[in-house]
């Protein structure tokens, strides 16, 4: 179709000679040849290893650029044929469009190049002169330079400018700077650093150059090492400062000092009224109008919605990077792409304070998801101190994936779950030695959280809702329950994406919502506190209404003997129904007030509100399989209930129910199961998890294969791969 054997076989012979002579190849046994291999061989003797490392690289270019010219020739030479071939195009019933570059020579055979016409081709390209075939080297164009360096904290810095064969993303945010990085050349450039690194060493000392050796290697245990670290402790303060602080809406403590949260305030006593703890009537009003129901109401919400007010002017003023949850553009970054700004050392600091500020507001979200996007931050900061991955930026997302493992360890205080958090849900480039520097991150970030969080009692826990289930099993039958919990999650995840999707874009698209940014915050702050104040499932906090809904009623009535674990445990006949229509609602308020929420201009995370939500439902659940079991006895489907005190515990249905609104929403499966299954350290409940898990997968990709966050990534037209 392209021409006869002897057409195709031309170029390849009458460009040999031609490649032959650029590259300076003869006979391989004759003497002169082995002549100059012996001279190559031992030419590093007789130079510095930095000019023999130089020389050799650049004889390597040459030869590249070579090849790449005659391949390119040989392309060319292809085209005009079949765009000159009468005979295929009659027979295609196609007309070719005229060739931009035309053959100067239209009556012999494309296939027929002399000299003139590869110097042509080249020229026009670029590429080598004619001065090259004759084996004139010194004629060669330099190769294209390196790639400069682009530091990701320091590229808004004056006179900061784009480096070189980076790609401009067009996008509709004249504000946002997106670029790509070339992962091969990167790598490339990280294997030339270490054979450079390398060669230097051998000029040097042994001692000094197996210590500096010593030393390049661990660069990355070192940077992961700090990382995990302040990401544990960035963990513990503003999960213990957001605690203190929303605190401060109800009164303060005045029998241990005004600086001691709620909780720890009265963490000796143990009983539903607390004595040191003293609420603002007490305080500002006179002594005849104390503990006045509505002063506390009015104090509580005039607090919260100031409290989310000053969040999202933090924020809005002086790092707009830091609002939301990070999870979306941390996704992005470890694709590939660089987001002006988005881990500066401002954006750091302006999301933990206004994390915590937003916590404590009581707005419907949580501060788990923003860790991994501070941890990325810490690793940012980090890597500049180390030469090895300052100017590298493949490397410094190996980093980066490895940070989001000890966000998650820091945020949840899972490790596996972290590491598996971070290769499942947000790394696009996962090479094996990132899972084993996951791992260490997250082992680091483990370690140094228990060592920061506060002891409670005579123990100190990992994690903020941790429970232990013991010698309590299920029976096969409840897979039944726990995979329409799945259901149930599934259908919930759809639904929220697809409301808050539509809500972004009324955001976005609407005036109102653009000029009036704060009045919407304050609006959704005092609707949420107007909310919880008289709800038991609300008030104190969503890490306080998971604790107790994933804990069993004996371990609560011995542990937390409070009101909530009254209205929990108490199973007297028709108040039991009253309940669970308070848990019901419960249940729909935090999830409508979470998709309103998610997406205003304050530092919101998702996971903690959603959990909520699902553990309201499937505490719901097991409580309708507990009446349902006290109704018919032990018979059937309850056979294997013979003889045992309590066969259905609604603590183990919230803990599924969580998992499967959480999986719902996020589509995560196997790094959500081990996060759970660490949360709840028993590993015999297991299987409902996994149940719960698939299904919330299934049903929800009947309605669309992304998750929340890649929704979001697509909503904001962030560039992902």
């Amino acid at each position: 179709m392209f021409g006869t054997d002897d057409e195709l076989k031309r170029p390849l012979t009458q460009d040999a000679p031609l490649i032959s002579a650029a590259s300076g190849s003869q006979n391989p046994h004759s003497n002169d040849t082995k002549r100059r291999q012996h001279e190559h061989e031992h030419e590093h003797e007789r130079e510095p290893p930095t000019q023999y490392y130089e020389r050799n690289r650049r004889r390597s270019q040459d030869s590249l650029q070579n090849d790449y010219d005659n391949t390119i020739d040989h392309k060319d030479s292809i085209f005009d044929n079949i765009a000159n071939d009468k005979d295929i195009d009659d027979r295609l019933h196609v007309h070719s469009p005229p060739h931009p570059h035309p053959h100067p020579h239209p009556s012999r055979s494309p296939f027929d190049l002399d000299r003139d016409d590869i110097k042509n081709l080249r020229s026009a390209r670029g590429g080598l002169t004619s001065d090259a075939l004759t084996g004139d080297q010194s004629a060669l164009q330099s190769f294209p330079p390196p790639r400069q360096a682009l530091s990701i904290i320091g590229e808004d810095e004056p006179g900061h400018l784009h480096p070189t064969g980076y790609q401009r993303i067009n996008q509709s945010k004249p504000d946002t700077d997106f670029i790509t990085i070339d992962w091969f050349a990167e790598k490339d450039k990280a294997r030339r650093a270490k054979r450079l690194f390398r060669a230097n060493n051998r000029d040097r000392n042994p001692c000094v150059g197996k210590t500096s050796d010593w030393f390049y290697n661990i660069q990355g245990w070192v940077v992961l090492f700090m990382v995990g670290a302040m990401s544990a402790l960035s963990g513990s303060v503003i999960h213990d400062t957001a605690q203190w602080l929303g605190g401060l809406k109800f009164g303060f403590c005045k029998g241990h000092g005004f600086w001691v949260s709620r909780k720890m305030c009265c963490v000796e006593t143990r009983v539903a009224a607390c004595e040191a703890w003293t609420d603002w009537s007490s305080v500002i009003l006179p002594a005849q109008m104390q503990s006045t129901f509505w002063f506390n109401y009015f104090v509580y919400v005039v607090l919260g919605t100031l409290l989310a007010l000053l969040a999202s002017y933090l924020c809005v003023t002086y790092s707009p990077l830091s609002l939301g949850s990070g999870i979306a553009g941390t996704k992005v970054v470890l694709g590939g792409f660089v987001i002006k700004n988005f881990l500066a050392g401002t954006t750091l600091l302006i999301k933990s304070l206004g994390l915590v500020i937003a916590v404590a507001s009581g707005l419907s979200l949580g501060l788990q998801g923003p860790m991994s996007h501070i941890a990325c931050c810490w690793g940012a900061l980090f890597t500049r101190i180390f030469p090895k991955y300052k100017e590298n930026e493949a490397m410094k997302r190996e980093i980066y994936s490895a940070s989001v493992a000890a966000g998650v360890t820091a945020a949840f205080g899972a490790p596996l779950g972290g590491v598996l958090f971070s290769l499942e849900a947000m790394s696009s480039y996962f090479p094996h030695k990132t899972l084993w520097r996951s791992f260490w991150a997250a082992s680091t970030a483990a370690v140094f959280l228990k060592y920061f969080q506060p002891q409670v009692g005579n123990e100190t826990r990992l994690v903020q809702f941790q429970v232990f289930y013991r010698d309590e099993t299920f029976m096969w039958i409840e897979l039944i329950p726990f995979a329409f919990l799945g259901i149930l999650g599934g259908l919930g995840g759809a639904l929220f994406i697809r409301i808050n999707g539509k809500l972004h874009r009324v955001r976005k698209g609407v005036h109102w919502f653009k000029k009036n940014r704060y009045t919407e915050v304050a609006v959704i702050a005092a609707v949420t506190c107007l909310l919880a104040f008289s709800n038991l499932f609300a008030a104190e906090g969503q890490s306080f209404l998971l604790e107790h809904l994933f804990s069993h009623c004996t371990e609560l009535q011995t542990s937390l003997p409070d009101d909530l674990t009254d209205a929990l445990c108490n199973q007297e006949g028709k108040k039991v129904w009253e309940l669970m229509l308070l848990l019901l609602g419960a249940a729909l308020g935090r999830f409508v007030l979470t998709i309103v929420t998610f997406g205003t201009q304050v530092p919101s995370g998702l996971f903690m509100p959603i959990l909520s939500v699902g553990a309201c439902v499937g505490r719901l659940m097991g409580w309708l399989v507990s009446e349902w079991h006290l109704k018919v006895g032990d018979t059937w489907p309850f056979q294997s209930c013979s003889g045992r005190t309590d066969c259905i515990f609604p603590s183990l249905y919230a803990v599924v129910g969580a998992a499967a609104f959480l999986g719902g929403t996020t589509r995560l499966t196997v790094s959500l199961a081990v996060i759970m299954l660490e949360l709840t350290g028993g590993m015999e409940y297991i299987v409902p998890l996994m149940v719960a898990v698939v299904a919330s997968k299934w049903v929800g990709d009947a309605f669309g294969k992304e998750g929340i966050f890649d929704v979001l990534i697509s909503m904001q037209r962030y560039p992902h791969i």
